[in-house]
């Protein structure tokens, strides 16, 4: 290898080192979800806290209320409208034939490793019942952090 050659390979991996520095400092930026996670319509994590209101949109509206609504599989948990969907959640104890009896509560705000929705949502064999969706794709890790954030943000209404 000639000393030309041997100059531009050094400054070539200099110059790859140099970029993969800057792209896990940019990974590592606070955003609220993983790096390369793809947050579809979740908005941009880095300009505010997680809200209901988001969450409701993007995660319990769509993906929830086929089963959640008062003639639904799941009409022991009405989540038809973001109100009625917050109002049978934050500090309400579990109902229905799965976790009826369980005493577990279903968002504790402040706490999402003892909120049963977290619980449900995000591992395959909760405390009780059957990991939620019912029968779909769990829910993505954008997603799972969204309501991590959300109830341990306090589980406003927002």
């Amino acid at each position: 290898m000639s000393p030309r050659s041997s100059s531009t390979s050094k400054a070539l991996v200099g110059g790859l080192l140099a970029l993969s520095t800057l792209c896990l400092l940019a990974c590592s930026s606070g955003s609220r979800f993983a790096p390369g996670t793809d947050t579809g319509s979740l908005g941009d994590s880095a300009a505010a806290p997680a809200t209901f209101t988001e969450m409701y949109t993007t995660i319990l509206q769509p993906t929830c209320t086929g089963c959640h609504w008062p003639g639904g599989d799941g009409p022991f948990q009405d989540f038809s409208s973001q109100s009625s969907a917050y109002a049978a959640l934050v500090g309400v104890k579990a109902s229905g034939p799965s976790c009826g009896s369980s005493n577990e509560t279903r968002v504790v705000a402040g706490n999402a490793s003892e909120s049963l929705l977290f619980q449900k949502v995000s591992e395959a064999n909760p405390p009780c019942g059957s990991q939620m969706p019912l029968g779909e794709w769990p829910l993505s890790s954008a997603q799972l952090r969204l309501v991590e954030d959300w109830i341990n943000a306090g589980a406003l209404n927002d």
